[in-house]
This record gives structure tokens, sequence and C-alpha cells, in this order.
């Protein structure tokens, strides 16, 4: 498989299997995702609801993000990804995405961040102290 990463795994694909395969995301085709995590590595079991069978598709994604791995048990022998393997990466992505946001605008407690900052150095207080009085100064 050619060096393909989450982020821009469409690259490498054939512009009609990546047209079918979002369709495929679109419209709820995945089903099924299963996600382990081993050895700085994730590893996705999904099904797929072809036109006429359902399909299971197994991803392996690195933590930069490089898909590893990625197969289908259809019947797809071309090059690159089949439309069920890209509807399952984009579900992927756009789960990634939410766990992303979900993460940044998650509330934390005064108490976490006193504690946070006093598990802090010294040298890295006087960082946030600047960050904090530079940030005031422009709002």
């Amino acid at each position: 498989m050619a060096r393909m990463y989450l982020d821009d795994f469409e690259k490498y694909v054939e512009p009609q299997v990546l047209q079918r395969g979002k369709k495929y995301y679109q419209k709820g085709a995945v089903s099924q995702l299963q996600q382990e995590e081993a050895d700085k590595t994730s590893y996705y079991y999904a099904e797929v609801e072809g036109s006429g069978d359902d399909y299971e598709v197994d991803i392996t994604i690195t933590t930069d993000g490089k898909v590893k791995e990625a197969s289908c048990d259809c019947p797809y022998s071309y090059a690159g990804p089949c439309k069920h393997i890209v509807a399952v990466l984009l579900k992927i992505r756009n789960l990634r995405a939410e766990e992303s946001a979900a993460m940044v605008t998650a509330p934390v407690s005064t108490e976490e961040l006193r504690s946070a900052y006093n598990a802090l150095a010294q040298a890295e207080k006087r960082l946030v102290m600047i960050l904090v009085l530079s940030w005031q100064t422009l709002s």
C-alpha cells in the first residue's frame, strides 16, 4: 500500500470509487465500527452494507495517522482501496475529528487548572503568566 494517511487518503483512490465510498458513508452504510488500541496503533473493524451483501473491513492506523493496512472481503480486485474501505475511512476520520473537538471544548474545573499549574516547573509557570498577561492585553 502507498504511504496513505487518514487525512489525505482521497488522493490514492480512483475518483469513481471515492464518490461511491462517500455515498456509502453518507447513507450510513458503515455499522458495527469497533476500535482496539495496541502498541501505538489503532485497529478498526466494521461492516459495510453493500449493494448485495455486507462486507467486513479491517483497517490499521498508526498514531501519526498512517493507514498501515486496509482490507475488505468484497470482490474488488483493482489497485487502491475499494468503496467500502473509503466509507470506513471517512467514518473513522469523522469520529476522530469529533473526539478531538470534544477534548478541546471539554470544561475544566478551577481545581484541575490549579493542580496542573502547580505541577509545572518554575520556568514553565513564568511562560504561562506571560501568555495570560499577553492574552489579557489583547482582549
